[in-house]
């Protein structure tokens, strides 16, 4: 599954359960408001019931003689007689239009249980059905009101049967079926409403997680188109590098991609170089080599011929070195840590004076800065072999360190000729020589390696000719506290 259905999906499975929580919560809201209608209606007329005897004898056309009409104490009569004298005189519709206050409310049914259990009146509504308990309600065996719900040809009806004083018990019933009619209605709208905003939720998530996710598609594309081709030429769009995550990915896939297009680019001119450097020595070792299996040179040629093959050999070992180091440098793993620039540069002091016996001149100052220590011995170290490999053997090499509270300084001047104005721009190119230095022993290597350094540490690195003779290279590496 792609991260865009993925995205889709998601986006339509959080808009179905909005939608569902909603739904639910306005039908019981709506199924709780419509009951409550229907219990307060049916409430208030049955508790009058049960509060006014007369209201509901009058409704069912019962009238209780009282003890001061006349009756004899002891021979009462039942409910049932009275019931039966209702019967001859009133007819049922007295008691729907009844006296004030004995009409019943519209949408109501009303059915009338004596003591002993027999329905003596139905109203207009219908007859309602009469179980054990509201038997029990009429005969006094439970005096409150009882609440259920029936269904009587598929529909609802909610019953209360009330205890009346001298009658036995009303039941006032009213129909569901509007009320439950409405809540399908309701409930099948909101059906449909959530069915609708789940479909176009999705959509919009398909459309929306498309857009989101173009970016890392292309990502994707081009990444595969790599692997497979190997081409690093391949471009890639990039987005806006303050943007969202998806650009800023997308800007920063790009910014890399870049990256190794320059390293590749870089190593490749690095062998072409160093295969056109080696050319060289290697040709002049074979013909050497080919002049000495010669059995008749002379032991002077043969002298001059073994000291030149020892010079090549010599030029060979510093320019693989300064190849290693070269490519060392491009993936140093050096951890950067805290050192003193000025002990790193009295260091490489004495391993120059123990190679080439030179007299340098320093002038120190203690500074601490954040770097590579063994790559920034090497910087020091080719600045001050370039410096002694064009200083003349009377003259001194300058070296200095200065440190300020922003950055510190390291100069190596040399009392050479200097360099050819047109030569300044590209003295720390891989495996440049100036005319003038072509004759000397050297790869073109050590001041590109300073340069590439001097840069990992966040600083820089200018030459230049001093005014009163020579060459000066000044590097400057910012302080890190």
């Amino acid at each position: 599954m792609t991260l865009r259905t993925r995205l889709a999906l998601t986006l339509a499975l959080l808009a179905a359960l909005t939608a569902i929580a909603v739904v639910s919560a306005g039908y019981r809201v709506t199924s709780g408001r419509l009951s409550q209608a229907i219990d307060s209606s049916l409430s208030d007329f049955s508790l009058r019931l049960g509060s006014e005897p007369f209201v509901a004898q009058r409704i069912c056309g019962v009238f209780t003689p009282q003890p001061d009409i006349g009756v004899p104490d002891d021979t009462p009569p039942t409910v049932s007689a009275a019931v039966a004298l209702v019967n001859q005189r009133t007819p049922p519709e007295v008691g729907r239009r009844g006296r004030q206050g004995g009409q019943v409310p519209v949408g109501l049914s009303i059915q009338c249980i004596n003591s002993s259990g027999t329905v003596i009146f139905t109203g207009a509504g219908g007859a309602l059905p009469v179980e054990d308990a509201d038997r029990a309600v009429a005969s006094g065996g439970i005096h409150k009101i009882r609440i259920h719900t029936v269904t009587v040809e598929g529909t609802r009806i909610q019953i209360r049967t009330v205890p009346v004083l001298g009658l036995g018990a009303v039941q006032v019933a009213r129909s569901l079926f509007e009320n439950d009619a409405v809540l399908g209605s309701l409930l099948r709208r909101y059906v449909l409403i959530a069915m609708g905003a789940t479909l176009l939720a999705a959509v919009a998530g398909l459309l929306l997680a498309r857009r989101t996710a173009r970016p890392i598609v292309a990502l994707t594309n081009t990444a595969e188109r790599i692997a497979s081709t190997g081409d690093l030429s391949i471009t890639l769009a990039q987005g806006a590098q303050g943007g969202d995550e998806t650009n800023r990915l997308a800007h920063a896939f790009g910014t890399m991609l870049e990256a190794l297009r320059r390293s590749r680019d870089q190593q490749a001119r690095l062998v072409q170089d160093a295969g056109h450097e080696l050319r060289t020595p290697l040709t002049s070792l074979r013909t050497n080599v080919s002049l000495l299996q010669r059995t008749d040179l002379p032991e002077d040629k043969r002298a001059q011929i073994l000291a030149s093959l020892r010079e090549e050999l010599v030029e060979l070992t510093d320019l693989t070195n300064e190849l290693v180091a070269l490519a060392a440098n491009s993936n140093d793993t050096e951890a950067f840590q805290s050192v003193d620039l000025a002990t790193l540069a009295a260091r490489s002091i004495e391993r120059c004076d123990r190679r080439t016996g030179r007299s340098i001149t320093a002038q120190l100052s203690a500074s601490d800065i954040d770097a590579q220590p063994a790559a920034l011995a090497r910087v020091i170290d080719n600045l001050l072999g370039n410096a002694t490999k064009f200083t003349p053997p009377n003259s001194p090499v300058e070296l200095s360190v200065t440190t300020d509270n922003v950055s510190t300084t390291l100069t190596v001047r040399d009392h050479g000729p200097g360099i050819d104005p047109a030569d300044l721009a590209r003295v720390f190119e891989r495996f440049y020589r100036a005319t003038s230095a072509r004759t000397l022993p050297g790869s073109g290597l050590g001041l590109a390696i300073v340069h590439d350094t001097v840069m990992t540490h966040g600083g820089s690195v200018t030459v230049a000719n001093h005014c009163e003779g020579g060459a000066m290279v000044t590097v400057v590496l910012p302080n890190y506290h």
